[in-house]
């Protein structure tokens, strides 16, 4: 386990600074705990909500702990987020004992809800935008919430202290000593058909300031080594990619890092500046060789480009890691061989 849970974390932050309520955090994937440790520890603490959730695989598990939780204390509030429960809300409240599914960004839903429900009950709440709840065997949606527009003062960092940071800082994937991941950004100005994109086309980040401010502080608490940015499009603004690689040069200069990168968007001079700020990975979704299934994908990308990118990476020095996606609609034996072609062509 490496993978720090970000939304959950940055909640329990502002729950914190925002509610003044020091809540408890059980990072059951970290920790590896069995169900019944799970359970002994819910049995041991007193609550009256539960924020649970995560990406889809864990869709299963957050029923199975929802039912174990209302087993404990049946008159819990359990709070669902997270793609496990956003991307299906109506599917997990009829098939779980999940009380509220969070429909998009946390924050201030969140930190509504909770206010809200000191003195009243979900039916008492629906001016509050962005959830889905459950009333005898109707759901009701309180409505589509606005975007987060000002990421630095509307929401925060993770809470790092109420996390087991050295399980996730002693299983380092990339082989820079300590690593962690970091999500400076959301939403993507692309479209490709098959991603999952709940935060939206427009891109919005946090300011180059934030960044700094909280790699100092990982720097100085956790002695961390290299940050891997998990940002769904980190160089989408080119600006903010020079001045955060000029920062960094000056102010930490020892730290590596590594980012996602889009093949329409990268050239020598921005990867010339990431490697000398001590970049040493760019990422791409290359996802196919086929021309026909990168129009399919609406991946606004060519071969060319791709064939750029990994040698762009490649002249930096840059290690280059890729994905590529099999079986999408439309996809033949012509267009599979495609893309083993591109990948033999291209070193890959």
């Amino acid at each position: 386990p490496r993978n720090i849970p970000h939304g959950l974390a940055i909640l329990a932050n502002l729950i914190r600074k925002k509610l003044n309520i020091t809540p408890q955090f059980l990072d059951i994937n970290a920790n590896r705990y069995t169900s019944e440790q799970v359970e002994s520890i819910l049995r041991s603490t007193e609550f009256d909500v539960v924020l649970i959730g995560g990406l889809i695989p864990v869709y299963s598990s957050v029923i199975f702990y929802a039912d174990i939780i209302k087993n404990i204390n049946s008159e819990a509030i359990i709070i669902a987020g997270g793609s496990a429960a956003m991307s299906v809300p109506k599917l997990l409240l009829n098939n779980s004992k999940v009380d509220v599914v969070c429909a998009g960004e946390g924050e201030k839903v969140i930190i509504d809800l909770l206010e809200g429900l000191q003195g009243h009950s979900l039916e008492d709440l629906t001016d509050i935008k962005g959830f889905y709840y459950k009333v005898k065997n109707e759901i009701i949606f309180s409505g589509k919430p606005d975007l987060i527009s000002d990421l630095d003062n509307e929401s925060d960092m993770p809470a790092y202290d109420m996390l087991p940071m050295e399980i996730y800082l002693s299983n380092p994937i990339i082989g820079f000593g300590r690593d962690i991941d970091f999500i400076s950004s959301r939403g993507c100005p692309f479209s490709c058909t098959f991603c999952y994109q709940p935060w939206g086309r427009k891109f919005r980040a946090h300011s180059v300031d934030f960044m700094i401010d909280t790699i100092k502080y990982l720097k100085k608490n956790y002695k961390i080594d290299f940050l891997s940015f998990q940002d769904d499009e980190f160089m989408a603004n080119k600006e903010r990619t020079h001045e955060f690689c000029e920062r960094v040069q000056k102010e930490i200069p020892e730290l590596l890092w590594s980012v996602t990168g889009r093949v329409n968007i990268v050239n020598e001079t921005i990867v010339g500046a990431m490697k000398k700020a001590g970049c040493v990975s760019i990422s791409y979704g290359f996802e196919s060789g086929s021309p026909r299934m990168l129009k399919t994908m609406m991946k606004h990308a060519t071969i060319e480009q791709m064939e750029e990118a990994a040698r762009v990476n490649r002249k930096f020095g840059m290690m280059l890691p890729v994905s590529f996606i099999i079986g999408m609609p439309g996809e033949n034996e012509e267009s599979c061989q495609e893309t083993v072609d591109f990948c033999v062509r291209n070193g890959i």
